[in-house]
């Protein structure tokens, strides 16, 4: 058509508006008419965007906010970008198209905390790369700072009851010092204990057994109790051996035929009544040092150790010192040993056992148990440990080298400290890592256990917290969602004839359990109140608010304000009552 198209590169010196401009009569067509003016005018954007990083450390010094704020609006920045020198980086967000914030926390070295942007790490919206941005805080934190730590731990009830899976080897003892009805003794308790195994869990159980004396030897893994149970009673039947005793050879044995398995609670149970006679080392003077010969002491430790393996020694009787059995469970931290009086009570002190429950923890990591977080134990700047605990008005104190008591008495040569609580817990607890385990039984009494610890640094600061442990009851064994009520018998009258009353159940009203009435009712009996076919709702109370069940009930069966704080008897009619069936329809709405 005539028309003609010419380009050109326009290159601007900054930012801002650029003209080009084609003069007027500067050009003209074929036929020599004189061409018009034309002109176009854009804006440029040349420079790359900044950011000023800006760091507000706590005072304290446990931490700081940074905030980024970018000359314009950016694209492609993330946490990736940000260096930190000292300290971490956590809680990255946007606050709009060119503000940032996050979360800075300056390493327990202390110093100078530096956070920087990385050159050409992001964008503005037209693709400019950015530039560089730092900032540099110093943060003083001397002394070392203690968190508290607070953790629940319930315990485990009457019966054992789990959903683990569970991979079990009892090693036992068949020397000769253990008589034919000790044995038999032994083993019904073993047998006991299986059956708790596989009836209490409702995961996958392998009990394998170990026996040894002089030598050792052990069986197949069982799957099932009948299987385990046939096995034991076959060892019942006729001994698997009856000469010395040799601890080298039942470990060694266990190590060869036990296979710990990923994801199952992996439990050795070691049983003796004395101490080694067979393979063993001794001392300058013959005495026995350690009950397992050096090669096999090192090669189960590690063992235990790598896979995570739990075990419990029991002694029984006289013949066996804790020393002894305690060079049999040292890698686990625990080493604790049940000590037994006489065989015919092994049953019922093996079957509490099981029923220990522990919980665990760090105290440098805090309650939460994570390392990095925000309720992590400080070490100061001049480096730092844990120096003592207190447990029950005893303090432990722990000078690198060992562990003693607050007479200065050694209790340990190690950093493990192992103690009984008066509450009848148990408390392990290792000064160098933190680490601790606090296991409670059958008879571990209820209400908070409290260990007050110091950190000190190398300077003498020291600060101190509490790892506290509340203990409370077992209430799995509740067969309901409703809440527990109980029944106010005090104010109830005496009707005469309580073969005409409706006595009832907790199953027909749908609860967990009814308190049984009180002793000075003689109509009561277990849980039978004595009472009308009618229960005064006032009377029927949810335990762990002690609020009345009359919140609960339709409205119309709903007493005035001063009826339901009056104490009236069952058959008094200005008390508003409730029939059974009526209580049964309603009672699982509480709780």
């Amino acid at each position: 058509d005539g028309n003609q198209v010419w380009t050109a590169t326009i290159t601007p010196t900054g930012n801002g508006e650029v003209t080009a401009t084609v003069t007027d009569g500067s050009y003209t067509d074929t036929a020599g008419n004189v061409g018009s003016e034309g002109t176009d005018t854009e804006t440029f954007d040349v420079d790359g965007p900044s950011v000023v990083v800006d760091i507000d450390i706590d005072d304290n010094g446990l931490g700081g906010d940074v905030t980024f704020t970018f000359s314009e609006d950016v694209d492609g920045f993330d946490a990736s970008d940000i260096s930190v020198n000292n300290g971490t980086l956590s809680n990255l967000q946007q606050v709009d198209g060119h503000t940032w914030t996050a979360r800075v926390t300056p390493e327990k070295a202390g110093g100078d905390l530096t956070v920087t942007v990385a050159d050409e790490s992001y964008t503005d919206k037209v693709g400019n790369l950015g530039s560089e941005g730092a900032d540099t805080q110093a943060f003083e934190r001397n002394a070392p700072l203690a968190y508290e730590d607070d953790i629940s731990l319930q315990l485990a009830g009457d019966d054992f009851i789990s959903d683990e899976n569970f991979n079990i080897a009892f090693v036992l003892d068949f020397s000769g010092s253990v008589d034919n009805t000790e044995a038999h003794q032994m083993l019904e308790a073993v047998k006991a204990a299986g059956q708790a195994f596989f009836e209490g869990t409702t995961g996958d159980v392998q009990i394998q057994l170990v026996a040894f004396s002089s030598d050792a030897s052990s069986t197949a893994s069982f799957s099932s109790y009948a299987e385990f149970a046939a096995q034991v009673d076959a060892w019942d039947s006729q001994r698997p051996y009856n000469g010395q005793t040799n601890y080298t050879a039942a470990v060694n044995e266990t190590m060869e035929s036990y296979q710990p398995i990923d994801g199952y609670n992996n439990r050795v149970f070691f049983m003796s009544d004395g101490e080694p006679t067979r393979q063993y080392e001794t001392d300058g003077n013959g005495n026995i040092e350690h009950s397992l010969q050096s090669a096999t002491q090192t090669a189960w430790n590690d063992f235990v150790a790598d896979n995570k393996i739990d075990v419990q020694t029991v002694g029984i009787g006289q013949g066996v010192t804790v020393p002894r059995l305690q060079d049999v469970d040292e890698a686990d931290g625990d080493n604790h040993v049940v000590q037994v009086a006489n065989f015919d009570d092994l049953v019922d002190e093996l079957l509490d056992v099981l029923k220990e429950v522990d919980v665990s923890g760090n105290v440098l990591n805090g309650a939460d148990g994570v390392a990095g977080t925000a309720d992590d134990d400080l070490l100061g700047i001049d480096g730092g440990r844990i120096l003592s605990i207190d447990v029950d008005g005893e303090t432990y104190t722990y000078d690198l080298n060992g562990i003693s008591d607050s007479h200065g008495d050694a209790v340990g040569n190690g950093s493990i400290l192992n103690v009984e609580t008066d509450q009848g817990g148990r408390l392990v607890f290792d000064f160098e890592t933190g680490d601790w385990t606090y296991t409670a039984g059958p008879d571990t009494g209820m209400g908070e256990e409290n260990f007050r610890y110091v950190l000190t640094d190398d300077s003498g600061d020291t600060s101190e917290a509490s790892l506290k442990i509340d203990v409370h009851e077992d209430n799995a064994g509740a067969t309901s969602s409703a809440a527990r009520m109980a029944i106010d018998t005090d104010n109830a009258e005496d009707s005469g004839d309580a073969a005409g009353q409706g006595a009832f159940h907790a199953e027909t009203l749908g609860l967990a359990s009814i308190d049984e009435a009180s002793a000075e009712d003689d109509d009561a009996s277990g849980d039978h109140p004595a009472a009308d076919n009618d229960i005064n709702v006032a009377d029927l109370v949810y335990e762990d608010n002690v609020e009345s069940l009359e919140a609960y009930l339709p409205e119309e069966k709903h007493a005035d304000s001063t009826a339901a704080n009056d104490s009236q008897s069952f058959s008094d009619p200005g008390t508003p009552n409730i029939d059974l069936n009526e209580l049964e329809d309603h009672a699982m709405m509480v709780g």
